[in-house]
């Protein structure tokens, strides 16, 4: 008994090592969740489109996490589906040896928590489609709101007076452009 015990504990060790990663690597699917929520209560309160655009970024991250967990975990799903197809159904009237209970027990515990865990993935990806599209639709709104924003007509005065008013600024902003034009010809034709 000793020996087996001591034989057993640097396998415990090297699964515990090579396990450890694995684990740390795999995004947390419930902040996730939590995030697109946060994201979708606060959307309505996004001023700018830049914000509005940071929003997205953050849910196409979210989803590319909760799709990698899908892509990465799904197989493991299928791996313990098949175990536990090898070992079948538990005989009716018949009692089932200790080992194999106990080997079914764990088989179905940790598919229960594998398939709990890509349930929570697929559903944070539908939020997330869900969730893009509120963002566009709020986009475009705001888009087309700021197109047929009420602008002076062309033959009101105030017009003409915006337009004069802004001359020298926009004199300026010809007179920087010409120069930059000018000197970036003068740079090709040197070469």
């Amino acid at each position: 008994m000793h020996r087996t015990a001591f034989l057993l504990r640097p396998l415990l060790l090297l699964c515990l090592v090579l396990g450890a990663p694995a684990l740390a690597d795999e995004p947390d699917v419930d902040a996730g969740r939590r995030q697109l929520e946060t994201i979708a209560t606060r959307l309505e309160r996004y001023e700018h489109d830049a914000e509005l655009a940071k929003a997205r970024e953050a849910v196409l991250e979210i989803q590319a996490a909760a799709q990698a967990l899908i892509d990465g975990r799904t197989p493991e799903l299928q791996s313990l589906d098949a175990r536990l197809a090898e070992l079948g159904e538990v005989p009716e009237g018949q009692d089932e040896p200790g080992d194999v209970a106990r080997e079914r027990r764990v088989l179905q515990d940790q598919r229960a928590a594998v398939d709990a865990e890509l349930r929570q993935a697929r559903l944070a990806v539908v939020e997330g489609t869900q969730l893009l599209e509120r963002i566009a639709t709020l986009r475009q709104q705001r888009f087309f709101g700021m197109l047929s924003e009420r602008t002076t007509p062309p033959w009101r005065p105030a017009f003409w007076r915006q337009l004069a008013a802004s001359a020298p600024r926009d004199l300026g902003r010809v007179r920087k452009l010409w120069h930059a034009v000018v000197e970036a010809s003068r740079e090709h034709w040197k070469a």
